[in-house]
């Protein structure tokens, strides 16, 4: 039985194996991506951005192995069913590929996502945080010290220069 079977086994060993290999390159691809783009924004890559790209390899590919597994019993089972029953079932990693697509889309989203969306949701996410700061007691104080600590350290020449310039405040006002 195991020679009967041998050539189907090493057929999806390497289909998973092919599998495996695109999700990695996916990843890849939006780590490229992603230098290209902070490259693009003038932002310094450091380490952090690589070791979001680490956990997110880990994680992908937990959850692949947890699909995999999975898998690997219903094509036991469809194998079986097709060796001693006569029944036609194909026996291929379904539900590895339907992970593997679902996570090829979602970097290759990653991948084709604009600059300016990427700096809207840190914007959102910032202002989340405001929010968040301002409920809690005595937030309004940080938030004050914040503000003033920004308006300290903005770099020369960043400031936007309009026709009708306004002089700068000092401190922030929180109402």
């Amino acid at each position: 039985m195991l020679v009967e079977i041998f050539p189907t086994v090493i057929l999806q060993a390497v289909i998973m194996l092919i599998i495996y290999l695109l999700v990695a390159l996916s990843i890849f691809l939006d780590l490229w991506a992603g230098i290209r783009k902070a490259k693009a924004r003038g932002e310094f890559t450091s380490s952090t951005g690589f070791r979001k790209t680490v956990d997110k390899f880990c994680r992908y590919y937990n959850m692949l192995l947890a699909v995999t597994v999975i898998d690997l019993l219903q094509m036991l089972v469809c194998g079986l069913l097709n060796h001693l029953y006569g029944y036609t079932v194909p026996v291929l990693p379904y539900l590895t590929a339907a992970g593997a697509a679902f996570i090829c889309f979602i970097e290759f989203k990653s991948i084709f996502e604009k600059n300016e969306d990427k700096e809207k949701a840190k914007v959102q996410a910032a202002a989340e945080d405001l929010r968040r700061l301002m409920r809690e007691d005595g937030g309004r104080d940080v938030l004050a010290a914040a503000l003033s600590m920004v308006a300290e350290n903005r770099p020369a020449g960043k400031e936007k220069e309009d026709d009708n310039d306004a002089a700068p405040t000092q401190g922030a006002q929180i109402p």
